[in-house]
């Protein structure tokens, strides 16, 4: 991932929280955790979070309407 689309850090709280959302969106759509896809999912779980989005289940929502548009 790219440091200019870093806004700020992601702080370990908030890391957990993302890798439990992300390896549940994979495992639900069979999206492999390595390639240009799941790259994209986890760029967005983190500008969505550093935009405000600090609720685990809106994180989910978010990542996962975004498989079923792909």
């Amino acid at each position: 991932m790219p440091f200019s689309t870093i806004k700020t850090p992601v702080q370990p709280a908030e890391l957990k929280i993302l890798q439990r959302v992300f390896d549940s969106i994979c495992a639900e759509h069979q999206l492999p955790k390595i390639g240009p896809d799941a790259e994209a999912l986890a760029l967005i779980l983190v500008r969505q979070l550093q935009n405000g989005v600090k609720n685990e289940s809106e994180l989910a929502a978010l990542g996962s309407g975004l498989m079923h548009h792909a």
